[in-house]
């Protein structure tokens, strides 16, 4: 009778370790899976700002290399208006000159 309660007990106590040890796998399980979704979504966050900080830099570069090419077409249209001034002062000049030489003449 004492070896039966015994054996009972140990029984007893062998399930509630194994009732106890299965709760424990299951947090840690529970705990170790949202550990992982909480790394997906910090990775997540981080590749969308990653992504915007791309995006932003490719809009930025994307302004300096308009204003780029504005202030080089603007450049490149003073330079007409200055060369197209000069040929005219030049031609004036020649004309006057020809008028000169021909009332000196």
């Amino acid at each position: 009778l004492l070896s039966t309660l015994l054996l009972r007990i140990l029984l007893s106590t062998l399930l509630l370790h194994i009732l106890l040890s299965t709760l424990l796998l299951r947090i840690l399980l529970s705990i170790l899976l949202l550990s992982i979704l909480l790394s997906i979504l910090l990775l997540r966050i981080l590749l969308s700002t990653l992504l915007l900080r791309i995006l932003l830099s490719i809009l930025l570069l994307r302004i300096l290399l308009s204003t780029l090419l504005l202030h080089i077409l603007l450049s490149t249209l003073l330079l007409r208006i200055l060369l197209s001034t000069l040929l005219l002062r030049i031609l004036l000049s020649t004309l006057l000159l020809r008028i000169l030489l021909s009332t000196l003449l």
